[in-house]
């Protein structure tokens, strides 16, 4: 995968597998030790994935028709994306080397 640096890449990425990786993620880390989630069947919580990255998928569609929007959201965006970037690297800084 590329570096995703701008909102319009951002969007591409989430129409196809970034939605779902995304979703998969955030769903991950949110709800972890979560009871309801953990007692969830398999096949409900890939239900519940597929929906939210489905909502998601279809929101970046819509939002790459949206030329003006996207003008007005992507300072915002672009800011979001530079520190969702930052925080990644650190976490991954830390899962190699826990005790830094």
């Amino acid at each position: 995968m590329e570096d995703i640096k701008t909102i319009g890449e951002l969007l591409i990425w989430l129409r196809g597998p970034g939605a779902v990786a995304l979703v998969m993620w955030a769903a991950s880390w949110a709800f972890e030790g979560w009871e309801k989630w953990e007692n969830l069947s398999r096949k409900s919580k890939s239900g519940i994935i597929l929906a939210v990255a489905s909502v998601i998928g279809i929101a970046a569609q819509y939002f790459q028709t949206q030329p003006e929007l996207l003008d007005v959201l992507a300072p915002y965006v672009n800011t979001l994306i530079s520190i969702a970037g930052a925080w990644l690297v650190t976490q991954v800084a830390h899962k190699k080397n826990p005790d830094r």
